[in-house]
Protein backbone atom coordinates (compact mmCIF):
# COMPACT_ATOMS: atom_id res chain seq x y z
CA UNK A 1 0.00 0.00 0.00
CA UNK A 2 2.91 2.46 0.47
CA UNK A 3 4.08 1.79 -2.75
CA UNK A 4 0.66 2.92 -3.79
CA UNK A 5 0.51 6.07 -1.99
CA UNK A 6 4.22 7.15 -2.34
CA UNK A 7 6.30 7.64 0.96
CA UNK A 8 6.78 11.53 0.37
CA UNK A 9 3.01 11.81 1.34
CA UNK A 10 2.70 9.80 4.17
CA UNK A 11 6.02 11.45 5.43
CA UNK A 12 4.16 15.05 5.41
CA UNK A 13 1.41 13.74 7.06
CA UNK A 14 3.03 12.32 9.59
CA UNK A 15 5.28 15.46 10.15
CA UNK A 16 2.19 17.41 10.24
CA UNK A 17 0.47 15.25 13.36
CA UNK A 18 3.38 15.58 14.71
CA UNK A 19 3.63 19.14 15.08
CA UNK A 20 0.15 19.95 15.90
CA UNK A 21 1.37 18.11 19.48
CA UNK A 22 1.07 20.17 22.02
CA UNK A 23 4.22 20.87 24.66
CA UNK A 24 4.65 22.36 28.34
CA UNK A 25 6.46 25.56 28.56
CA UNK A 26 7.88 26.28 32.07
CA UNK A 27 9.12 30.17 32.48
CA UNK A 28 10.35 32.10 35.72
CA UNK A 29 10.27 30.69 39.27
CA UNK A 30 10.00 27.19 39.59
CA UNK A 31 7.90 26.43 42.90
CA UNK A 32 9.08 23.81 45.67
CA UNK A 33 6.61 23.46 48.02
CA UNK A 34 9.20 22.04 50.83
CA UNK A 35 11.62 25.18 50.88
CA UNK A 36 8.37 27.88 50.84
CA UNK A 37 7.23 25.76 54.10
CA UNK A 38 10.79 26.42 55.95
CA UNK A 39 10.23 30.10 55.41
CA UNK A 40 9.24 31.50 58.84
CA UNK A 41 7.64 34.86 59.28
CA UNK A 42 9.62 37.16 61.34
CA UNK A 43 12.59 34.61 61.66
CA UNK A 44 13.75 34.09 58.01
CA UNK A 45 15.93 37.11 56.96
CA UNK A 46 16.66 38.01 53.33
CA UNK A 47 20.42 35.63 53.52
CA UNK A 48 17.71 32.91 54.21
CA UNK A 49 15.14 33.81 51.86
CA UNK A 50 17.92 33.29 49.16
CA UNK A 51 19.60 30.37 50.06
CA UNK A 52 15.94 28.63 50.27
CA UNK A 53 14.78 30.07 47.01
CA UNK A 54 17.33 31.80 45.27
CA UNK A 55 17.30 35.65 43.70
CA UNK A 56 13.90 37.16 42.94
CA UNK A 57 12.60 37.91 39.93
CA UNK A 58 11.79 41.34 41.21
CA UNK A 59 12.09 43.48 43.95
CA UNK A 60 9.80 46.50 45.07
CA UNK A 61 11.10 50.25 43.78
CA UNK A 62 9.44 51.76 46.62
CA UNK A 63 7.73 51.51 50.16
CA UNK A 64 8.35 48.29 52.03
CA UNK A 65 11.18 45.91 50.90
CA UNK A 66 9.06 43.32 48.67
CA UNK A 67 10.50 40.42 46.63
CA UNK A 68 8.33 38.81 44.52
CA UNK A 69 8.95 35.60 42.38
CA UNK A 70 7.02 34.71 39.62
CA UNK A 71 6.26 31.46 37.34
CA UNK A 72 4.24 30.07 35.38
CA UNK A 73 3.29 26.77 33.04
CA UNK A 74 1.97 26.94 29.46
CA UNK A 75 0.97 24.71 26.57
CA UNK A 76 1.78 25.32 23.18
CA UNK A 77 0.29 23.83 20.12
CA UNK A 78 2.20 24.56 16.76
CA UNK A 79 2.43 28.22 16.31
CA UNK A 80 -0.21 29.44 18.68
CA UNK A 81 0.11 31.36 21.59
CA UNK A 82 0.48 29.13 24.61
CA UNK A 83 -2.35 28.61 26.99
CA UNK A 84 -1.43 29.51 30.43
CA UNK A 85 -2.06 26.25 33.10
CA UNK A 86 -0.49 27.39 35.53
CA UNK A 87 0.87 30.24 37.62
CA UNK A 88 1.72 30.90 41.07
CA UNK A 89 3.71 34.62 42.48
CA UNK A 90 4.81 34.30 46.14
CA UNK A 91 5.58 38.10 47.72
CA UNK A 92 7.90 38.51 50.66
CA UNK A 93 7.99 41.87 52.39
CA UNK A 94 10.75 42.03 54.81
CA UNK A 95 10.83 44.74 57.89
CA UNK A 96 13.62 47.06 58.33
CA UNK A 97 15.50 44.38 60.24
CA UNK A 98 15.66 42.25 56.77
CA UNK A 99 13.40 39.61 57.89
CA UNK A 100 9.90 38.33 56.87
CA UNK A 101 7.25 39.98 57.76
CA UNK A 102 4.61 38.70 55.65
CA UNK A 103 4.27 36.15 53.16
CA UNK A 104 1.62 35.72 50.12
CA UNK A 105 0.75 33.86 47.55
CA UNK A 106 -1.26 34.35 44.48
CA UNK A 107 -2.24 31.92 41.59
CA UNK A 108 -3.65 32.31 38.36
CA UNK A 109 -7.55 33.00 39.64
CA UNK A 110 -6.35 35.72 41.51
CA UNK A 111 -4.61 37.02 37.62
CA UNK A 112 -6.38 39.68 35.72
CA UNK A 113 -6.38 40.66 32.29
CA UNK A 114 -5.61 44.17 31.01
CA UNK A 115 -6.35 45.62 27.99
CA UNK A 116 -3.03 47.97 27.20
CA UNK A 117 -4.56 51.64 25.77
CA UNK A 118 -3.35 51.84 22.16
CA UNK A 119 -2.91 55.67 21.63
CA UNK A 120 0.31 57.55 21.12
CA UNK A 121 1.29 60.42 23.23
CA UNK A 122 2.88 63.74 21.02
CA UNK A 123 5.53 65.27 22.21
CA UNK A 124 6.25 69.06 21.61
CA UNK A 125 7.86 70.07 18.27
CA UNK A 126 7.58 69.16 14.69
CA UNK A 127 8.33 66.28 12.29
CA UNK A 128 10.84 67.98 9.45
CA UNK A 129 9.96 66.71 6.10
CA UNK A 130 12.31 65.76 3.41
CA UNK A 131 12.82 68.94 1.28
CA UNK A 132 12.77 70.37 5.14
CA UNK A 133 15.48 68.02 6.05
CA UNK A 134 17.32 68.54 2.92
CA UNK A 135 17.31 72.31 2.97
CA UNK A 136 18.22 72.45 6.98
CA UNK A 137 21.58 70.91 5.53
CA UNK A 138 22.61 72.94 2.80
CA UNK A 139 25.74 74.60 3.55
CA UNK A 140 26.61 72.22 6.49
CA UNK A 141 29.14 70.42 4.08
CA UNK A 142 32.57 72.03 4.51
CA UNK A 143 32.83 73.52 8.11
CA UNK A 144 36.05 74.04 9.80
CA UNK A 145 35.02 72.08 12.77
CA UNK A 146 34.76 69.01 10.62
CA UNK A 147 37.64 68.88 8.49
CA UNK A 148 40.95 66.69 9.69
CA UNK A 149 43.81 69.04 11.42
CA UNK A 150 46.57 70.02 8.87
CA UNK A 151 44.30 69.53 5.54
CA UNK A 152 43.83 72.72 3.52
CA UNK A 153 40.31 74.71 4.05
CA UNK A 154 37.58 73.18 2.54
CA UNK A 155 39.25 69.79 2.46
CA UNK A 156 37.20 67.30 5.35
Amino acid sequence: MITKIGLKPLVFLLLTLVSCTSYPEDHGYVMHQENLEKIAVGQTDKTGVTELLGSPSTKSDYGTEKWYYIGKKATATAFFDPTVTEQSVIALEFDKGGKVHNMQKYSLKDSVNIQPVQEVTRTEGSTPGLIEQFLGNMGRFNSESHSRPGAPAGIP
